[in-house]
């Protein structure tokens, strides 16, 4: 007899209601412990808004808790006028069993958007890149893989979150905006994807800390903005449809930075392959037999290496690109 399965994950909804919930702050406290500070916004700013949210706008929190021990945490912003809804801010405690928290949290966002009755055309999601993990126990790399699985799709554009790294002059963070439509599809207008930019960078970012900056740090923020949001204007401006696919990890800075340079891993990893084929070619140019037979079995031990688990997991691990 087949027996039923019990899930240790729980989840909470925190809306306006229960801005000054305890419970919340328990769920603040692992958002707080498991984020970068420079990708952390200060918790009495999200209660404040939760609490007064802006016109337009409709602010949902979601804890999860695993066998009622707090774990997880989430934001979803929604503007419902436009038709999109934001998920940001995703923190989980990293000694949660595998990657169930992140599933479940999903499932949570989801079940709430099918109650609400109102259709989202877009959900959309930034994942900050670079070297460093985005959240505790999670790497960029990790998330867009999670993000892929749940049907999320990235936009083939040179995307920067508009962090507040503007404030200080420096280059805003480089990220990959992912977009989960309705329905489905691989191709969007350019003129609605900047749309769905246009609601992030001012609806979500910038009348957010138009409320928490001094006039002259929001001055400066503003510019910065403004500016990045130019150049994604530019770029779109020369398109008419815009790709949005999973592309491979090769791919990805080329996607979402036309102009950045290959990491050194890409590097090393393409000259890897490439030798074998440049020495084969050298040596049949110049005929020489010895070196022919010593090209080929380099070329044979490199690729046999590759096709054993036992020695390929060293050697991608050498050049990170497993």
């Amino acid at each position: 007899m087949a027996r039923r399965v019990k899930t240790g994950f729980a989840g909470e909804i925190f809306d306006q209601r229960r801005s000054r919930s305890a419970l919340l702050a328990d769920y603040l406290l692992i958002y707080a412990n498991y984020l970068p500070p420079e990708n952390r916004t200060a918790s009495n700013e999200l209660v404040e808004f939760l609490e007064r949210p802006n016109v337009g706008q409709t602010i949902v929190y979601f804890g999860l808790s695993y066998y009622g021990k707090p774990c997880g945490f989430a934001t979803l912003m929604l503007y419902e006028n436009a038709g999109i809804a934001i998920v940001d801010h995703i923190a989980i405690a990293p000694t949660v069993r595998g990657l169930g928290a992140f599933f479940t949290f999903c499932d949570l966002i989801a079940e709430y958007l099918e109650r609400q009755k109102h259709s989202y055309n877009y959900i959309a999601a930034e994942i900050v890149l670079g070297d460093r993990p985005y959240t505790a126990g999670l790497t960029p790399l990790t998330l867009l893989r999670l993000t892929r699985f749940v049907g999320f799709r990235l936009a083939n554009i040179p995307y920067f979150a508009p962090d507040i790294t503007n404030v200080e002059g420096q280059k805003p963070n480089r990220a990959a905006l992912m977009l989960l439509c309705q329905p489905d599809r691989a191709e969007i207008q350019a003129g609605e994807l900047l749309r769905i930019v246009r609601v992030i960078y001012f609806d979500h970012y910038l009348a957010w800390c138009e409320r928490t900056m001094t006039p002259l740090e929001f001055e400066r923020y503003r510019d910065g903005v403004l500016s990045k949001f130019k150049e994604i204007s530019d770029f779109l401006g020369h398109e008419t449809l815009v790709k949005i696919n999973g592309m491979k990890n090769l791919d990805l800075p080329y996607v979402v930075d036309p102009h950045n340079t290959p990491p050194l891993n890409t590097i090393h990893f393409m000259i890897l392959v490439a030798i074998p084929a440049v020495l084969t070619i050298a040596v049949s140019l110049a005929q020489e037999t010895r070196v022919t037979v010593a090209v080929l079995a380099m070329s044979c031990i490199v690729y046999a290496s590759l096709l054993i688990p036992r020695f390929r997991r060293p050697l991608l691990r050498l050049f990170e690109q497993e």
